[in-house]
């Protein structure tokens, strides 16, 4: 699977470095009709005054390219559900391009492909693959919300088809092997483990002085 990375700055704002071990993967649609939003205009926007305010996402598709803008070890601010919520300390974030004249079914389709693949990196169940709406309320994903490309159901059929595909090896997608795959996650929820127990000993050191 081909991602470009665009990662936003480091300690500012919209990337806090907080650590995070992926359990959910958000769904969301930009809200930005604008011709030129494409995913390497969201992921600049980042780079930039973007990255000054609480709110970024892990990854943003259009319909030519998948862009990363936070490691998926880091916090984003996406869910609106409060600083210590789940859908922003638990979840992976995908923003899907809608900017006018561009095909939102292939971005859409491209963000089921990123999915399914977060879905077999991290060992995240389909029903742990959720709406924006489910942490907040907010209309979003707008699109899919309202039936465009296509609706919800559609879209997890489709995710778990491409998950289905990925994981029998047929979808052709899989970076590594099987063996250093596995590597790859034991390290990664490891490389998570070290963050918070590096937290906890800062707060035992502040506590004794």
């Amino acid at each position: 699977m081909k991602i470009r990375q665009v990662l936003t700055p480091f300690g500012t704002a919209a990337r806090c470095g907080y650590t995070l071990c992926p359990e959910y993967i958000t769904i969301h649609n930009t809200a930005n009709l604008r011709p030129s939003a494409t995913a390497a205009a969201h992921a600049k926007y980042l780079q930039g005054g973007g990255s000054m305010k609480e709110v970024s996402y892990h990854y943003v598709v259009d319909e030519k390219e998948m862009v990363q803008c936070i490691p998926d070890n880091e916090v984003a601010w996406h869910a609106g559900d409060t600083a210590k919520g789940t859908g922003n300390r638990k979840s992976l974030a995908i923003e899907i391009c809608e900017n006018q004249g561009a095909n939102l079914y292939n971005a859409t389709q491209n963000a089921v492909e990123l999915t399914a693949f977060l879905m077999e990196k991290y060992n995240i169940p389909l029903k742990n693959v959720v709406q924006h709406n489910h942490w907040s309320g907010k209309n979003c994903p707008n699109r899919i919300r309202k039936g465009e490309p296509y609706g919800w159901g559609e879209f997890l059929t489709n995710v778990q088809r491409a998950y289905d595909l990925l994981v029998s090896g047929e979808g052709g997608d899989k970076e590594e092997p099987v063996s250093k795959e596995l590597i790859a996650k034991q390290a990664q929820r490891i490389k998570c483990l070290e963050g918070v127990l590096a937290k906890v000993e800062a707060a035992v050191r502040e506590a004794k002085v």
